[in-house]
């Protein structure tokens, strides 16, 4: 697996997480898929601020955005899957 955070990543936790979650989660998750912090990254902080990155890449309501809008910031921290792009099974609750 490379060292640099793939926009699938990203997208399989969110679907995990039932998508809709808090970034904290998010980065947690794909932390998780890594094993840990990759070595190339000096601290945790670099990493998840890299995921952070990597979501705004692809908010349409980040100033950040650059690319195709796979995720809507719902609230502040908060991030869903677009609708109009993936078929989502919410989980009940």
């Amino acid at each position: 697996m490379s060292d640099s955070v793939a926009i699938d990543e990203i997208i399989r936790a969110l679907r995990e997480l039932g998508g809709k979650a808090q970034a904290k989660d998010i980065k947690d998750k794909v932390t998780e898929y890594r094993g840990g912090i990759p070595s190339r990254y000096r601290t945790s902080t670099t990493f998840r601020e890299t995921i952070q990155r990597k979501i705004e890449d692809h908010c349409p309501q980040s100033k950040n955005y650059k690319g195709t809008p796979y995720f809507i910031k719902i609230d502040w921290g908060i991030y869903e899957l677009n609708k109009n792009i993936f078929k989502i099974n919410q989980r009940p609750g």
